[in-house]
């Protein structure tokens, strides 16, 4: 009678094959993952494919993107926007935008944010900032004899009165968006305009850097909008205990005249931090005041930290193409950009997150290897066999291994999103396909060839290294060996191969040491 196979014996010889290709690519794959690491964080090379597909797999992914449920801790901000339908039916698509509606959109917002405020005791948790991404500068038309005779130059000046006493009426101080470059017959009018508005409400410019089309990071610069939104909040902590973020330089700081670099906006903040909430129902009606207060008065119960629940509200403009960024998560506007950064400055990433991104490039090198390493078994044992058919379908193989390593790409990137999203790891497995695929095609013939060759003409099986035997061989074991059977060059290869290793991987940990 027939044994039954064995069915924890093919399991075995799997992760025996697991194990033995770990055992064979580690050098390969910490020295493509340093390489990487390096050319991408120091250089930037890369970080155009890696971001676009980011982006690709955020647009699929975009309809689950939003507040999510449950009260996710962490700091939050609300951003209050003019949608298009608003845009259509109230401001009925005009630039610059009605005086009038934006006066009396403003004053709901503030008098949710003081209802808010009255109903928070601990003062570290009160609204104090609202950031205005709307370029509110004096309409010149309502100075002339018939702009200024119109009941929207009442409004302006009823709405600039608004801002300016914003801290002394609402306790909320108000960042606006300082304009953009005019021609110089306008400068004196704006300039004296910013000069009323000195010590009564706080400047930022709106510049959002974008590399390669996409919006990823902002400036350390004191004077951006999410920098004065990030100084102005941090009022609320005493002398002493205010905190601090080393993006932006300090005053006394002798570093502060030397650029910083930009700072990665965390993206996990556009999924549980930012808030987006359309303006609906007539101004000042209590169906307006029911819906935001419905959104921050939520937050008043809960039992959380200072830097948890509602930091800061954010008004902007949510409609048009003008305003609208790419990021890895998806187009967002303007405002919604400056907001994450506002809270990723609240919140950094947490120290050692570029050393779990040379880990996670590390784990995904590993996969690729064992794909590629799959491949190249099946093309010798195939090339080698004696039956025709086998040998005629070989080539096959490194076809399907084309197809593979796309197809593992895809599969990772989907996991490296989900990270992107949950962890802030950034880590696209592009880069580790690609070099990894180079790897198999220059040293894959020679490592596999040879050893199945010799294995599949039963002279002998492929070399089984453990660790530390693979180790030292890399280590000098190898070099040691043809130096003494007076094999100069191939040490001197050796040699140098080992010298380019390490310094690369070296290299990579001091770029990573000196980014925590």
């Amino acid at each position: 009678m027939q044994a039954a196979p064995d069915k924890n014996n093919g399991l075995q010889r799997f992760w025996r094959y697991i194990l033995q290709q770990m055992r064979d690519d580690w050098p390969a794959v910490i020295f493509v993952a340093c390489l990487f690491s390096i050319l991408d964080n120091y250089f930037d090379w890369l970080r155009a494919v890696e971001s676009h597909a980011f982006v690709a797999i955020g647009n699929v992914a975009a309809q689950v993107r939003g507040h999510e449920a449950g009260g996710p801790s962490g700091p939050r901000a609300l951003f209050v926007q003019i949608d298009q339908q608003t845009l259509e039916t109230r401001y009925h698509e005009r630039s610059p935008l009605n005086r009038c509606e934006l006066q009396r959109d403003l004053a709901d917002v503030y008098a949710a944010m003081q209802r808010y405020n009255d109903k928070v005791a601990e003062p570290t948790r009160r609204l104090n900032v609202l950031v205005v991404d709307l370029d509110l500068r004096p309409w010149e038309w309502l100075k002339t004899a018939d702009g200024s005779k119109s009941p929207e130059a009442d409004c302006e000046r009823s709405l600039y009165e608004d801002i300016r006493n914003s801290q002394q009426r609402w306790q909320v101080h108000t960042v606006l968006m300082k304009p953009m470059e005019v021609v110089d017959q306008l400068k004196p009018a704006l300039e004296n305009w910013m000069a009323e508005s000195k010590g009564k409400v706080s400047f930022g410019h709106a510049h959002i850097p974008v590399n390669f089309g996409l919006a990823i990071s902002q400036y350390c610069e004191p004077d951006t909008m999410a920098a004065v939104a990030f100084q102005l909040w941090a009022q609320k902590w005493p002398e002493g205990s205010r905190p601090k973020n080393e993006c932006i330089p300090e005053a006394d700081d002798k570093a502060a005249a030397r650029p910083h670099e930009p700072m990665i906006i965390d993206p996990r903040q556009y999924r549980t931090g930012v808030v987006p909430l359309a303006l609906a129902h007539e101004p000042g009606s209590e169906q307006r005041a029911e819906l935001l207060n419905g959104v921050l008065l939520s937050d008043v119960g809960r039992n959380s930290a200072a830097t948890d629940g509602w930091q800061a509200v954010f008004f902007g403009a949510g409609y048009g193409s003008d305003d609208l960024f790419v990021t890895p998560i998806a187009d967002l506007y303007g405002a919604e950009v400056h907001a994450a950064g506002f809270l990723t400055l609240i919140e950094p990433v947490s120290e050692g997150k570029n050393w779990l991104e040379l880990l996670t490039d590390i784990v995904f090198g590993f996969v690729f290897g064992l794909v590629t390493a799959g491949c190249w078994r099946s093309f010798y044992r195939r090339s080698l066999s004696d039956d025709v058919k086998q040998r005629l379908t070989a080539p096959f193989a490194l076809a399907l291994m084309s197809v593979l390593v796309v197809a593992t790409t895809i599969l990772l990137v989907a996991v490296s999103y989900v990270l992107l999203l949950r962890l802030g790891i950034w880590a696209s497995p592009v880069s580790m396909a690609v070099g990894m695929l180079f790897d198999s095609f220059v040293f894959g013939p020679a490592q596999h060839g040879v050893g199945f060759g010799k294995a599949l003409q039963g002279a002998t099986r492929p070399e089984r290294r453990s660790f530390a035997e693979g180790a030292r061989k890399l280590f000098g074991g190898a070099i040691v060996h043809f130096w003494r059977k007076g094999e100069y060059f191939s040490a001197g290869l050796l040699t140098f191969r080992l010298i380019l290793w390490l310094g690369v991987v070296v290299w990579a940990i001091v770029l990573i040491s000196g980014d925590e």
